[in-house]
C-alpha cells in the first residue's frame, strides 16, 4: 500500500482484506473521526452533536449483539464470583457466561453515557465536558473489551468479527484532545 495510515487500526482496516468488515456503526464513528474532525482544530457544536448520534448508534447497535445470561445463570455467577476460592474463581472469570456479563455491564452504563452526551452537546460547557468525559470510560480499555468480546465467541477481536471497536482508541484520544480543546475555547 502505498499511503501512509493515520493509525494502526486505519491501517489494519484498509489493507488486510482477509478481515470481517466492521459494523456499519463503528465505521461511521470512525470516518467522522478521520474525516470530519480532521481540519477542525475546535470542532463546533454542530460536528460534536452529529458524532455524538454516531456514538448513541454503535453503543445501541454494539447492545443489540451481546446476548444476556438468564436469571439463572446470573444467580450462578453471584453465586460463584462470592467466594475466596482462587481456584473457583479462575473457573468462573474463563467462562463465556461471565464475559456476557462483563460486556453487559459495560455496554449497559455506555448505552447511559452516550444518551448523556446526546442530551449534554451544546448545552453548559461543564456540562458537555462532564459527558464527553463519561465516555472516554467506554474506550478506557479496548483490550479488556477485546477479551470478553474473545471469551464470549462473539468476534475476534475489535478490529475483526461480527462486533468491532476499531475505533476505540483514535475516539479516545479526539475527545481528549480536539473536543476537549473546542469546549475550553467555546469559553473564551
Amino acid at each position: 500500500m502505498n499511503r501512509i495510515c493515520a493509525t494502526l487500526a486505519a491501517c489494519i482496516w484498509a489493507t488486510n482484506v482477509s478481515f470481517a468488515a466492521p459494523m456499519e456503526s463503528d465505521t461511521i464513528v470512525f470516518r467522522m473521526i478521520f474525516q470530519d474532525f480532521r481540519d477542525q482544530p475546535y470542532p463546533d457544536e454542530t460536528t460534536r452533536s452529529h458524532l455524538a448520534d454516531a456514538i448513541a448508534n454503535f453503543w445501541h447497535d454494539f447492545d443489540s449483539k451481546i446476548p444476556r445470561n438468564s436469571p439463572a445463570i446470573a444467580e450462578w455467577l453471584t453465586k460463584e464470583l462470592n467466594t475466596s476460592d482462587l481456584a473457583r474463581l479462575n473457573r468462573v472469570t474463563s467462562t463465556e457466561e461471565y464475559a456476557l456479563m462483563q460486556l453487559s455491564a459495560s455496554t449497559d452504563a455506555c448505552l447511559s453515557d452516550s444518551d448523556l452526551l446526546k442530551r449534554s452537546v451544546g448545552q453548559q460547557p461543564l456540562l458537555e465536558m462532564y459527558a464527553w468525559l463519561r465516555m472516554t470510560d467506554c474506550y478506557a480499555n479496548p483490550h479488556a473489551t477485546e477479551t470478553y468480546l474473545k471469551q464470549a465467541k462473539l468476534s475476534a477481536g475489535l478490529y475483526e468479527g461480527p462486533v468491532t471497536m476499531v475505533h476505540a482508541t483514535a475516539l479516545h484520544s479526539l475527545i481528549a484532545g480536539k473536543i476537549a480543546n473546542a469546549i475550553v475555547q467555546q469559553q473564551r
